[in-house]
């Protein structure tokens, strides 16, 4: 007789979990890419200035170029900072695994994962990716045991 999966666990929202949680979601795009919208402000307020209507239209859209191209490049400082700003950073997570699927709890957050809600799982270089629509969520193996583990690949691998 087998008994139904369920581990159990209590972790911090720290800023190594915030680190670990962006370096492992976030979609690097290469070269200039991401500065487009921003050079497309600056040249907006440049094409504005030629124009015969008040100068500070043009400086505003020039200002929105540079705060665009600034916020490109502190994506990473940007978004912890946003998270260690949160109620819920540096308070303890409880984490339960299970045959249902992932709850989390604190004082702060309450959120269940079903399975059947989980489209795909993938593996990253320290934890795992979970798609729910047009969302992700993050899993980091650090929090889990090895059974937690095999649990959660057995999990990819009937999703795949």
């Amino acid at each position: 007789m087998s008994f139904p999966f369920c581990y159990q666990t209590e972790f911090v929202l720290d800023r190594s979990h915030y680190e670990e949680c962006f370096d492992e979601t976030a979609k690097p795009l290469p070269g200039l890419r991401p500065y487009a919208k921003a050079a497309s402000f600056v040249l907006v307020g440049f094409a504005l200035l030629a124009l015969p209507i008040e100068d500070v239209i043009g400086y505003l859209f020039m200002g929105l170029g540079l705060i665009e191209g600034l916020s490109v490049n502190f994506r990473r400082p940007w978004w912890l900072w946003r998270q260690l700003m949160s109620k819920a950073a540096n308070h303890s997570v409880n984490f339960v695994l299970d045959e249902e699927g992932i709850k989390i709890n604190s004082d702060y957050v309450n959120q269940q994962i079903n399975w059947s809600q989980i489209d795909s799982i993938t593996l990253t270089p320290k934890g795992y990716l979970l798609k729910i629509g047009k969302g992700r969520s993050y899993i980091s193996r650090r929090i889990l045991s090895d059974e937690a583990n095999a649990f959660v690949r057995g999990k990819m691998q009937s999703a795949a």
